[in-house]
């Protein structure tokens, strides 16, 4: 779900590595959310989509 998503994105990249400045995903809705959009808004990572 996108709230899990959120949460591995925050934890495991962002607390352990660092705050990247884009983030390549597809197109599914887990990746596509408010949750997911709110996270990357907050910490300024732009999102970039794969072609479909």
């Amino acid at each position: 779900t996108g709230k899990h998503v959120a949460e591995f994105i925050y934890q495991v990249i962002i607390c352990r590595h660092e705050c990247p400045k884009q983030i390549l995903s597809d197109r599914e809705t887990y990746f596509q959310n408010e949750i997911v959009d709110g996270l990357l808004k907050q910490f300024e990572i732009k999102q970039l989509l794969s072609m479909p």
